[in-house]
């Protein structure tokens, strides 16, 4: 792997560490003297469905969020044979490990470190994502002990996203990570395995606030399954009874968060510091707010890119999609619609996959595939009084009929976020063997497959 360049620009240099399901590698992006994370599923793993969905939803999110507080996202790959994420080089130190250095947070020091997350999490629940592992190992510390202490939130693995059921407990039963000590931070439904909400990860915070002020978790039981058991069910000690000398109304703070049911919980992140800074007796002032790289600033030149080869619907860009550059040898179509931008990425997967095209790295709302050029798909047929879809049999395509097939999704009018533009661009990898044509009869017929398929059940 030492040697290897991933998205035609960034090298890697050296192995950083090994994760629980991925290698960890350090890279620098070609001419630039600035450091990468590139992150590779394990080969191991790469055959095991829940973890490469593991992986692909963190790719998800970080795709399509910036912020200053969650690491930067640069490029990745959903190839299952290969799947990769290219991130910021985050240096600080985890949560957990101040933690167990220093035992207890002043409540001053501990309000600084909520108010950041609270900022993160509010952006991040008003896109529609929990997520659902909130524990100080996922929350990293920049320049810790200083002034200009701030955070990053990390591994969105376990989020649930808009349309995508999250993992629960029974779930993660048989993980490893789940026993390393994300019991110690689910909320009771999660536990119960109910659908969670953004109060899920408010009870998460809760117990983050609990040990960051005590030194000590709200429960603490000989075995997992105790321990799940507590966190439905019993009342932890006080703050003072663990020895925290705090104002009382921090304390209600603390226990409103840990509440049984998310209802008597604070129902958003804002309303949560605000609560803990009346509590405080006092608005609390960050110093320090780290600023998000512009697009020019990434490495490479070109901006984060993005990667939408997901089953499931994922969120509104931060930016709209590059201008593609034609290619004189391709066709380029393009096709009006008016849907969500998650249905029309969820149709448009369909798509690929009933044409039996193989996804490959993208960018910000584009989909690259690679597919047979023989390849027909009659998406949709009526069956009694609705839709199905038609089955059919995909073969694998000699070299000489394969084409390179972009996606693109194009918002024109910010104001209007359900009228998209889809511009299809369809190039043959090899125009050697068929006249063009040929090639330009089957991209027609590729182009009036895409016209059927995303009109079908609207």
């Amino acid at each position: 792997m030492i040697g290897r360049t991933f998205l035609q620009r960034y090298r890697v240099e050296r192995l950083l560490c090994k994760g629980g399901i991925g290698l960890i590698y350090i890279a620098r992006a070609a001419g630039q003297d600035r450091e990468v994370v590139v992150k590779v599923l394990k080969e191991e793993f790469a055959a095991k469905a829940t973890l490469r969905e593991r992986f692909r939803r963190e790719i998800q999110v970080l795709s399509r969020l910036q912020h200053p507080y969650l690491a930067e996202y640069y490029g990745a790959s959903l190839d299952p044979g290969g799947m990769f994420l290219v991130m910021e080089y985050v240096r600080g130190a985890a949560l957990d490990f101040l933690q167990q250095q220093r035992r207890r947070f002043t409540p001053e020091r501990v309000g600084k470190i909520l108010a950041q997350l609270c900022e993160v999490l509010q952006v991040v629940h008003e896109r529609g994502i929990v997520h659902c592992d909130l524990k100080p190992a996922n929350i990293m510390i920049v320049h810790p002990d200083t002034s200009c202490e701030s955070i990053k939130l990390m591994d969105f693995g376990l989020a649930k996203v808009p349309a995508t059921l999250s993992l629960t407990a029974l779930d993660m039963l048989n993980s490893s990570e789940f026993i390393s000590g994300s019991p110690g931070y689910m909320s009771p439904e999660q536990i119960r395995a109910e659908d969670v909400d953004l109060r899920s990860d408010l009870y998460s915070v809760g117990v983050m606030m609990y040990e960051m002020i005590t030194g000590r978790p709200p429960f603490e039981q000989p075995t997992m399954a105790a321990l799940l058991a507590a966190h439905k069910k019993e009342t932890p000690p006080t703050l003072a009874q663990r020895g925290a000398n705090v104002p009382p109304l921090i304390e209600t703070v603390v226990q409103k968060c840990l509440a049984k049911h998310r209802e008597q919980r604070p129902q958003s992140a804002a309303e949560l510091l605000q609560m803990y800074e009346r509590a405080l007796g006092k608005k609390i002032v960050i110093p320090y707010k780290p600023v998000a790289s512009s697009h020019s600033n990434h490495p490479g030149g070109t901006g984060p890119k993005q990667v939408e080869g997901s089953s499931a619907p994922v969120l509104e860009p931060p930016r709209p999609a590059p201008k593609a550059v034609v290619d004189p040898n391709a066709s380029v179509y393009t096709l009006d619609v008016r849907m969500p931008e998650s249905m029309a990425l969820l149709k448009l997967r369909g798509f690929v996959q009933d044409l039996g095209g193989q996804m490959v790295e993208g960018e910000a709302g584009v989909i690259r595939v690679r597919l047979d050029a023989e390849q027909q798909v009659q998406p949709w047929s009526r069956n009694g009084g609705g839709w199905s879809l038609n089955e059919r049999k995909v073969q694998a395509a000699p070299s000489n009929k394969l084409i390179n097939m972009e996606l693109r999704i194009d918002r024109a009018d910010p104001q209007q976020p359900n009228q998209l533009t889809i511009t299809l661009t369809l190039r043959a990898r090899n125009l050697l063997g068929m006249s063009r044509r040929d090639w330009k009869e089957r991209y027609d017929r590729i182009q009036l497959d895409l016209k059927a398929y995303m009109q079908a059940m609207r």
